[in-house]
């Protein structure tokens, strides 16, 4: 999860209670991206939670214009972990504490014929 540092430092670092913490928060969600909508929603059920429980700020269709939004807000996002190493190193984002991590399943696809 990414949130900025203004949030981050009012989120209650290290504190039990994320189901009730992450209610609270403003989320921006990538928008119509079916595997991704998927995998947040089987995360949040695993605290308790559905998607319809948070606050939704805004939807969004580009990872970037997402960071982008969290880095100038005080929204919280579920991005995966490559697309914002840059933002983490720098301090420019932070990743919540304490909040189990998840997989993504990926496949490998290509067409037999052109790859051996």
């Amino acid at each position: 999860m990414a949130i900025n540092r203004r949030t981050f430092a009012s989120a209650h670092e290290g504190k039990s209670g994320y189901p009730e913490l992450l209610k609270k928060q403003r989320w921006i969600l990538l928008e119509e991206c079916p595997a991704h909508r998927a995998i947040v929603s089987e995360y949040l059920r695993t605290l308790g939670l559905e998607i319809s429980d948070l606050d939704i700020a805004m939807e969004i269709s580009n990872l970037e214009a997402i960071k982008g939004a969290v880095e100038a807000s005080q929204c919280i996002a579920i991005l995966p972990t490559a697309a914002i190493a840059k933002e983490l190193r720098l301090g420019d984002l932070v990743a919540i504490k304490g909040t189990e991590p998840f997989v993504k399943q990926l496949k490998f696809l290509y067409k037999e014929q052109k790859y051996p």
